[in-house]
């Protein structure tokens, strides 16, 4: 009687499992709904480089705007 319950139950926990379903999400999967801005660049650093050196933003950095952007 032991055994059928051991078997039983090793049984049911073996049908009872489900099959882990894996997504690939692409980098669009993570944009949210309404986005006020969305910058795509190849290289995150020189991005970042070419944003700090750019004369224009120097200007602005005390705006209202840019540190909402910021």
């Amino acid at each position: 009687m032991k055994h059928s319950f051991i078997l039983f139950i090793t049984l049911i926990g073996l049908f009872s499992c489900n099959e882990k379903k894996t997504r690939v999400n692409t980098l669009t999967d993570f944009i949210p709904n309404n986005p006020s801005v969305i910058i795509s660049a190849p290289s995150i650093q020189n991005l970042q480089d070419e944003l700090k050196s750019n004369v224009l933003i120097k200007t602005f950095r005390k705006t209202n705007t840019y540190q909402g952007i910021k």
